[in-house]
């Protein structure tokens, strides 16, 4: 059978048929079906479909946003809702409709892909590779009472989340632009992620009434059992993001005035603030739960690493060879060099060099999810000299990684 690969159109049979089809991977519930179209207009453009005899059996998402590497923001595509109908399933429409994702996203100046996979050696596939998942803390509210006290001239106000999506914005790019991973929203997806959105916002204000915090969050269920075995309070789905000492003092008093009526808060973990256990107290233990693992990938091999910030190392310039099957204008030949402390990059399509690098090796290597030593022994990395070797591991020294972003 002849199928047919394109991007979504505007109309009602295309918003339609995507709706049923989502509904049946995904059992996606009646408000989120109801939300999708009510928004559909919006974000059509962001879907790619597959289509026999005039019918979508096959379908992906594909997110515009802008992703913290290394401190440099690069334009990155969220991958999600993949789905296929059963009898359409093992035949290839995947792959070939990631196919024309990849094309369209280099067309649009896409640098780098990130996706949360159902089953990662799916999107091994692909050429994604694994990278740490976003990590959450339990905490008990009661934990936090050595902050029952707000800090000296300071306020809180709370509100639902759209009438502060500015404020909640400023913060939250504020918070990712600190950690690799974190990710920018522009402006369609704010609207699609606060529209009609039941969460609960809370700011914080200085004593000069300005913004110095945002948390958003959800509850449900009330109390310790009380009202059965299965129905305890809960605070949840929590965007927590405080600009000063005080403010995170502030946010942390807001959750410690539920203690009656919940018992437990998850928290998410960023890389560079994760030391929660130095601010709670009256507990033994904590539990770290995990998101399903990220993954991550090169869409553009030739301009993806200008402007990342390296050590200066004595002006070395580093020639290596990328194959890359998925996406072939990144096959040949990336040459790197640093000038006052950044990345500068050529690239020389379809020509060989004796350092041979797949694009899993170059994606770890560029999101620092595996140093240069696994990356070898993975056999993502050949024929590497020791001078190249020191190079590799002065500029991309293995870091941590958390995407603020699910698709």
């Amino acid at each position: 059978m002849t199928v047919v690969f394109r991007v979504a159109n505007s109309d009602d049979k295309d918003k339609n048929a995507i709706a049923d089809l989502l509904k049946y991977v995904y059992d996606e519930s009646p408000p989120a079906i109801e939300h999708f179209k009510a928004l559909y207009e919006l974000i059509y453009k962001e879907w790619h479909v597959g289509i026999i005899r005039d019918k979508i059996v096959t379908c992906l998402r594909s997110i515009p946003l802008n992703q913290n590497i290394r401190g440099t923001f690069k334009k990155m595509a969220g991958v999600g809702m993949v789905g296929t109908y059963p009898e359409h399933r093992r035949k290839g429409y995947c792959r070939d409709l990631m196919i024309c994702a990849f094309e369209k996203m280099k067309n649009d100046g896409i640098l780098v892909s990130t996706l949360t996979p159902f089953k990662d050696s799916f999107y091994m596939k692909f050429n994604y590779v694994n990278a740490k998942p976003h990590q959450f803390i339990e905490l008990n509210p009661s934990w936090l009472e050595r902050w029952k006290i707000l800090p000296e001239g300071y306020s809180l106000k709370r509100m639902q989340i759209s009438e502060g999506v500015r404020e909640l914005r400023e913060l939250q790019e504020y918070t990712v632009s600190q950690f690799n991973g974190g990710v920018k929203l522009f402006d369609d997806r704010w609207k699609e992620f606060t529209e009609g959105n039941p969460a609960w916002l809370v700011l914080v204000y200085n004593a000069q009434k300005k913004v110095e915090g945002a948390m958003y969050y959800s509850m449900k269920g009330y109390g310790n059992r009380i009202f059965g075995e299965d129905n305890i309070g809960r605070m949840g789905r929590i965007g927590f993001f405080p600009k000063t000492l005080e403010a995170k003092h502030a946010l942390f008093h807001f959750i410690y005035l539920h203690t009656e009526q919940l018992v437990q808060a998850m928290l998410p973990l960023f890389p560079h603030e994760d030391n929660f256990q130095s601010w709670i107290q009256g507990h033994i233990k904590t539990d770290i739960k995990q998101h399903f693992i990220s993954m991550v990938r090169i869409v553009n091999v030739e301009t993806v690493f200008d402007g990342i910030s390296v050590p200066e190392f004595e002006k070395r310039e580093l020639c290596i060879e990328v194959k890359d099957p998925m996406c072939e204008w990144n096959n040949g030949i990336l040459k790197l060099r640093e000038e006052g402390g950044q990345l500068h990059s050529t690239f020389y399509p379809n020509e060989s060099a004796d350092t041979k690098i797949t694009i899993e090796g170059l994606t770890a290597l560029l999101y620092g999810t595996v140093d240069v030593g696994e990356i070898e022994y993975f056999g993502w990395l050949e024929n590497l000299c020791n001078e190249d070797k020191e190079t590799l591991l002065f500029w991309f020294p293995k870091i941590e990684y958390c995407c603020t972003e699910f698709f």
